[in-house]
C-alpha cells in the first residue's frame, strides 16, 4: 500500500514513515501543506493519505481535504492529538475513512489504514455497479455561448490540465472548466477508465497497448503502475 504522510512536525513524520516501512508500506513522501502534497502526487498516486489534523502554518486540513476531493479520489485517515467533539465534527464533514487520536500504537494505525482502504474499495465498487437510468451516447459541452454535442464514440480520452480538462476527440479537442474528477462523473464507468492520474481513456477506442503505453488514435497515453492491473482486468484478453 502506497502512503503519503501529511505532517508539519518532521520528526513525527519520519518516525511514522519508519514504522510504516517496517510494516511493509511504501511511503511516497512527506508533505506539510497542499502544495507539497500535490508535488508528491504528481509523481505517483497514493493508495491512502495520512493527514495530521493540525498543520499549523501548513493551512487548514479541512480545506486541504475539500480541495483534494475535487482532484482525486483517495481515502484519507486523520491523525490528531485532539479528541474534542468540535474538532471531530469538523473533520467528519470531509468524510474521511478513518480518525485516529494520538498517541496510538503502530498496530492500531495499520488496522485503521487497512480498514480505510477496504471501505474505500467497497464504496468504489458500489458506485461502479449503480445502473445508469438511461443509455448515454452523447454529451453537451459549453463552448463559448453555445452548447456543442459530442458523441461518446468519438471521444478518445479525457486529460487533466491544471484547473481545466481536455476532451480529446478524433477531430479536435475541447477545453472545459472542470477538474478531471468532476468531468469523469459525466461519463459511464463501463466505457471510460482512468489509466493515469491525468488521463481517462475511452476503452472502446484503444487500438493497442505496448507495455505502459496505450495507443488511441494518433496519441500515446501513459498507464500508471498503480492502475495497470485494474485497467487490464477491464479488457477482454484472449
Amino acid at each position: 500500500m502506497k502512503v503519503i504522510i501529511v505532517e508539519d512536525e518532521y520528526t513525527i513524520a519520519l518516525d511514522t514513515e519508519m514504522k510504516l516501512t517496517a510494516q511493509g508500506f511504501m511511503v511516497l513522501g512527506i508533505a506539510n501543506d497542499f502544495v507539497s502534497l500535490m508535488e508528491i502526487m504528481s509523481e505517483d498516486t497514493p493508495d491512502i493519505i495520512l493527514m495530521d489534523i493540525n498543520l499549523g502554518e501548513g493551512g487548514s486540513v479541512i480545506d486541504i481535504s475539500k480541495k483534494l476531493k475535487k482532484i482525486i479520489s483517495v481515502p484519507i485517515v486523520f491523525l490528531s492529538a485532539y479528541s474534542n467533539p468540535e474538532v471531530v465534527s469538523a473533520a467528519l464533514e470531509t468524510e474521511p475513512f478513518g480518525y485516529l487520536v494520538k498517541p496510538y500504537k503502530v498496530e492500531d494505525l495499520v488496522i485503521t489504514m487497512q480498514l480505510a482502504k477496504s471501505q474505500w474499495l467497497a464504496k468504489m465498487a458500489v458506485n461502479e455497479l449503480k445502473p445508469n437510468s438511461e443509455t448515454v451516447d452523447s454529451i453537451y459541452v459549453q463552448s463559448g455561448t453555445k452548447l456543442v454535442k459530442i458523441d461518446l464514440s468519438e471521444i478518445l480520452f479525457l486529460q487533466a490540465l491544471d484547473n481545466y480538462s481536455i476532451i480529446q476527440t478524433e477531430k479536435n479537442k475541447v477545453v472545459v472548466s472542470l477538474y478531471l474528477s468532476q468531468l469523469a462523473e459525466k461519463f459511464p464507468v463501463s466505457q471510460f477508465f482512468q489509466i493515469h492520474r491525468s488521463y481517462i481513456v475511452n476503452l472502446k477506442n484503444i487500438q493497442s497497448i505496448d507495455g505502459n503505453t496505450v495507443h488511441v488514435g494518433k496519441f500515446e497515453i501513459p498507464v500508471s503502475r498503480s492502475n495497470k492491473a485494474d485497467f487490464l482486468s477491464r479488457l477482454k484478453l484472449v
